[in-house]
């Protein structure tokens, strides 16, 4: 969240921007979710990460099982609370990844799936393309680099300090 937070506002509106631009299908909603626990020990480590939003400017609200079931009635008592992010936004990821995909295309990006990109290729102190995991060499007028967690790999070789902190979404 330390690495993270402070992101989230504007990655929010800028989401919904993307979204409404360039018409996405994706069922996206900005409405908030809830986090929903069945035992002690795993709530209080969610409210411990809650506590953290708060310090980033979120305003996560942790709610009892009682409190949950009075919101949905349908919640099962055997859920000892929740943590209701009022922030976030929700989407429909296979959906939202194609019509991404689709929009990206239609804006002149080629999209090569099933490849494994093991390097950045630096040319005159300029980013020139990526080498695959087979050797391939291919070059781009711009690279993305959106590898997740192997990102810091990549981009440790340009002098781009890239910290990770795992997350989800």
């Amino acid at each position: 969240m330390d690495l993270l937070g402070p992101w989230g506002h504007q990655t929010c509106e800028l989401f919904e921007q993307l979204v409404s631009e360039e018409e996405l299908d994706c069922a996206y909603r900005q409405q908030g979710y809830y986090e929903i626990y069945r035992d002690e020990a795993t709530l209080a480590a969610a409210t411990a990460e809650a506590e953290l939003a708060v310090r980033h400017g979120y305003r996560p609200q942790k709610l009892a099982g009682g409190e949950m079931r009075e919101r949905e009635p349908s919640i099962s008592n055997s859920v000892v609370g929740a943590v209701f992010f009022p922030e976030a936004g929700t989407v429909n990821p296979h959906r939202f990844v194609v019509e991404l995909g689709a929009r990206a295309e239609r804006h002149g990006v080629k999209i090569l799936q099933g490849l494994r990109v093991t390097d950045v290729l630096v040319r005159d102190g300029r980013v020139v393309g990526v080498r695959t995991h087979g050797g391939e060499e291919l070059t781009a007028n711009v690279v993305v680099i959106a590898a997740g967690a192997y990102t810091p790999e990549l981009t440790r070789k340009l002098g781009v300090p890239c910290p990770m902190q795992p997350a989800k979404g």
